[in-house]
């Protein structure tokens, strides 16, 4: 865009030098990431059918989104896109499941960003009950799943708890 291009040279001419110029780069790939992802979700959503394969690479980036807007402090839309990724597998098929648990974890870690620990736990325990129901409890998400859910108790000072869900992970 002419404005990001004059807004780099500004940045240039002014001596910012090129740490607060990749900042500036970084955040305006970001902040289109999101919006142009955003965007496209329903759409893609909608294309997406029932096809497994399409249904799984439309969650990477429903995930993607989840993560990024709870990163940016964004906490309510990505608690959305998080819910409509979920809506989305639940409905996309059985091999969706791990999309589905995916998204549903993702907004665990919101809530734990907002240091809303009972919502976190109950997000976390709901992503592990979809791992273990398509018989992957023992998979690498599951395993971060159950640190998830550690980690949680751990910041609520409930040291026995985290640590039964640490050894689990193990």
């Amino acid at each position: 865009m002419q404005s990001d291009r004059e807004n780099i040279f500004a940045l240039v001419r002014n001596g910012a030098g090129f740490p607060q110029l990749n900042k500036v780069v970084v955040e305006r790939v970001q902040q289109w990431f999101l919006e142009a992802g955003r965007a496209a979700l329903p759409n893609m959503m909608a294309q997406a059918g029932a096809g497994p394969e399409r249904a799984s690479e439309v969650l990477v980036i429903g995930v993607q989104l989840v993560w990024l807007n709870g990163e940016l402090g964004r906490f309510e839309e990505a608690k959305q896109v998080g819910a409509d990724c979920a809506e989305f597998a639940a409905r996309a098929s059985a091999e969706a499941t791990s999309g589905y648990a995916k998204c549903v974890g993702e907004i665990g870690s919101v809530h734990v960003d907002q240091g809303d620990y009972p919502r976190a736990l109950e997000h976390y325990q709901r992503a592990l009950a979809k791992y273990e129901a398509a018989g992957a409890g023992e998979t690498p998400d599951a395993a971060t799943c159950l640190m998830s859910i550690g980690s949680v108790h751990f910041k609520q000072g409930d040291f026995p708890r985290a640590l039964e869900h640490y050894q689990r992970a193990l």
